[in-house]
Formats: structure tokens, C-alpha cells, sequence
């Protein structure tokens, strides 16, 4: 079985840079500790047979139905 792999899109990677800059305003440490816990617990997640998540509610009944959800410590993580 071949490995998923997570890619980041680029409105993710611009999202992840104002989440840490959010926190590097108190603490760069803190900025960096969270946002690479963010990464990994995104690719730990995809690398488990099932990555379970759940149907986004407000997307439901339209045509991003597919899309999933994970929350990570108050972030909603959305997948497809």
C-alpha cells in the first residue's frame, strides 16, 4: 500500500505563515513548536489506513460535500 502524502496548497502555506507570525508576536519558540506539531500531526494522521475526519457541516449539500474536516488544538484542518 502506497503512503499518502500530504500537499500543502498554497492558501495552507499562507494560512500556516499567519498562525505562526499570530504567535511569534509573544513567543517565536512557542510559533515554531506549534506550527511544526501542526504539520506533523497532519502527516501522522494521513499516514493511518483511515484518516477519519468528518464531513465539513457547512459544505454539506453542495458541491464541496466531499471535503473533510480535522480540528487540531482549535484549527479546523479541511481535506479532500
Amino acid at each position: 500500500m502506497e503512503e499518502e502524502k500530504v500537499i500543502w496548497s498554497r492558501k495552507s502555506e499562507v494560512y500556516l505563515e499567519r498562525i505562526y507570525r499570530f504567535i511569534a508576536n509573544d513567543s517565536e519558540v512557542y510559533a515554531y513548536r506549534f506550527v511544526s506539531s501542526l504539520i506533523q500531526y497532519t502527516e501522522h494522521f494521513f499516514s493511518q489506513p483511515i484518516a477519519p475526519g468528518r464531513q465539513v457541516p457547512e459544505f454539506q449539500n453542495t458541491p464541496l460535500a466531499f471535503l473533510k474536516e480535522i480540528i487540531y488544538r482549535g484549527y479546523r484542518i479541511i481535506y479532500d
